[in-house]
């Protein structure tokens, strides 16, 4: 009330933020982000190819060293796979979530000699903090380790700049031939803005969204869900 009083604007986006989100929320499979297509890992099982894979980058809270016990914040590598997708609804406006299994960053996670980072897929963590929104994930494909089949090598795809020539495309619109593909909303494509994600710790919470959101909301599986 006092920042109205003072005669700042509050935006329609933060009034309906502030009504809360609808009951019920929407399921999909698959969604497009980026010019990225994203699958759950169930859908993933049932094809040759893998999109489930993410990587997730958030500012945490760091103790230097053994000796130096002064803490720091400096950004941190998640790494997961998708186990649901969902759309919440404010209305006018949606948020589309991933919902991943994340591997425990303490035990799941090591750099080997030759400076590849691995990753215990079957160690999973962070079981409070599941949820990122669907325009902050980052494609990672996993290799199992021929040495050591428990480890996966987390491989990085070359990111590209994408340049949406859906009207110009000379097969039409391809989007037909993937019924489960969701398109991200425009205003959630902004690959410029800073992540505003802030952990304490491995173990905190983002603080800027509920992600318990599976205690609250209502499911129900769309159309579009199925394969």
């Amino acid at each position: 009330m006092r920042e109205i009083q003072e005669g700042q604007v509050v935006s329609m986006t933060i009034r309906w933020i502030a009504h809360g989100p609808h009951p019920v929320v929407m399921i999909y499979e698959g969604y497009k982000v980026n010019g990225i297509c994203y699958n759950t890992k169930r859908r993933d099982d049932t094809r040759t190819v893998q999109n489930s894979g993410v990587m997730f980058v958030a500012s945490t809270m760091h103790v230097a060293s053994a000796k130096d016990k002064n803490p720091i914040i400096a950004d941190m590598s998640f790494y997961g796979v998708i186990q649901g997708i969902w759309e919440v609804s404010y209305n006018t406006f949606g948020v589309t979530l991933f919902r991943c299994d994340w591997v425990d960053t303490k035990n799941g996670v090591r750099v080997d000699d030759l400076g590849f980072t691995l990753v215990d897929l079957n160690r999973i963590g962070h079981y409070s903090d599941s949820f990122i929104l669907a325009s902050q994930a980052r494609q990672v494909f996993y290799v199992k380790d021929p040495s050591d089949d428990r480890w996966s090598v987390v491989v990085k795809p070359q990111e590209k700049y994408f340049v949406d020539n859906f009207n110009n495309d000379e097969l039409g619109d391809t989007s037909l031939h993937c019924p489960a593909i969701l398109e991200c909303p425009a205003d959630m494509t902004r690959e410029d803005e800073e992540i505003p994600y802030i952990r304490v710790d491995c173990e905190g919470t983002w603080d800027t969204f509920n992600s318990n959101l599976e205690d609250l909301l209502v499911v129900f599986n769309s159309p579009l869900g199925s394969s």
